[in-house]
C-alpha cells in the first residue's frame, strides 16, 4: 500500500473540506432557526414561583406610614411591595418630581419605614443602578392605591 504523498494530501484536503462544509452548513441552519424561532419565556407564575414569599402575618407599615416616616413626599406613579432585600419586605416606588415629570426611584423598608440606599455595583449586589426602576424584579404583588400619593 504505497500511495504517494501528493495523493494523501489531495484525499486529506477533500475530506477536511467536506467535514468543514458540513460544520458551516449546520452553523448556518442553526442560525436561521435562531432567527425565526422564539426564545422560551417564563410565565408570570413561573417567575413568582422562585421568589421569596412575604409573611402575610408580618407586622408591616402601610405605604403611607412608611413613606411618611422616611420623609418622602410626592406623587407615586408605581408602588410595589417586594422581597428584594434578602427576603425582607421593601416598598419600591417611582416618584414624580418636578414639572418635567422626571421619575425618581426610592426604596423604603416596609417594617421600619427607613429609606434604603440605592444598590451599588461595588457592594456585590450584581444589579445595575442605571436601569429604570420599572424593571425591578421580584415584584410579589401590586399595592392597592398605587396612584395615590403617600402623604
Amino acid at each position: 500500500m504505497n500511495i504517494p504523498i501528493k495523493r494523501w494530501l489531495l484525499l486529506t484536503h477533500r475530506w477536511m473540506g467536506i467535514g468543514l462544509c458540513l460544520f458551516f452548513l449546520s452553523w448556518f441552519v442553526s442560525g436561521m432557526v435562531m432567527m425565526y424561532v422564539g426564545y422560551p419565556k417564563l410565565t408570570h407564575a413561573e417567575r413568582l414561583q422562585h421568589l421569596p414569599t412575604l409573611d402575610a402575618d408580618a407586622p408591616l407599615l402601610s405605604p403611607r406610614q412608611a413613606f411618611g416616616m422616611a420623609g418622602i413626599d410626592g406623587s407615586v406613579s408605581d408602588l410595589r411591595l417586594t422581597a428584594s432585600r434578602a427576603g425582607q419586605p421593601v416598598y419600591t416606588a417611582l416618584l414624580q418630581s418636578g414639572p418635567d415629570d422626571a421619575e425618581t426611584a426610592v426604596a423604603v423598608d416596609a417594617r421600619t419605614g427607613r429609606r434604603l440606599p440605592p444598590a451599588s455595583p461595588g457592594r456585590g449586589s450584581g444589579q445595575r443602578t442605571d436601569l429604570p426602576a420599572a424593571r425591578w424584579p421580584s415584584a410579589i404583588r401590586k399595592c392597592p392605591g398605587a396612584k395615590a400619593g403617600p402623604g
